[in-house]
């Protein structure tokens, strides 16, 4: 994934005092081929998620964090190559299903250079139950038989 190479300003205490750009594009990936990686997005309201793939299998692994001492402990035992960072972390088994979806969604996102096609099926899906509410009140309420 390209980064911004600027890099955040840190403070004393190691806490980004900038972060540029969305923070859903804030992210920082580390990796050791195609199927080991871990990757550190910070989210809204100073939440990290942190996801992992460690060998050829499907299996991912992601946990979330307000404590951004955790997130730089575990990037720097990743990068050590400790094995504390994966067995003294509580990680959650990230369904296949939901990884396949992501998948897909970053390979439409790519593909259509920024059109958020969920954003589209969102409005659709609003217009439609608009105007399927106002055939209700134009049709009235059924007669029961």
């Amino acid at each position: 994934m390209p980064a911004d190479s600027s890099g955040p300003d840190l403070t004393g205490d190691g806490v980004p005092a900038h972060l540029p750009g969305d923070p859903e594009h804030t992210v920082l990936e580390l990796a050791r081929g195609e199927h080991h990686w871990l990757r550190a997005r910070m989210l809204p309201e100073g939440l990290y998620e942190l996801r992992y793939r460690d060998g050829p299998g499907d299996d991912r692994f992601e946990l979330f964090s307000s404590d951004h001492v955790l997130v730089r402990d575990i990037l720097f035992a990743w990068l050590d190559e400790s094995s504390w960072w994966r067995e003294g972390v509580a990680w959650s088994p990230i369904d296949p299903a939901i990884s396949e979806i992501e998948s897909v969604r970053d390979e439409l996102s790519e593909l259509l250079g920024g059109f958020s096609l969920l954003g589209a099926l969102e409005d659709l899906d609003a217009g439609l139950d608009d105007a399927l509410r106002r055939a209700d009140e134009l049709l009235g309420e059924p007669d029961e038989d």
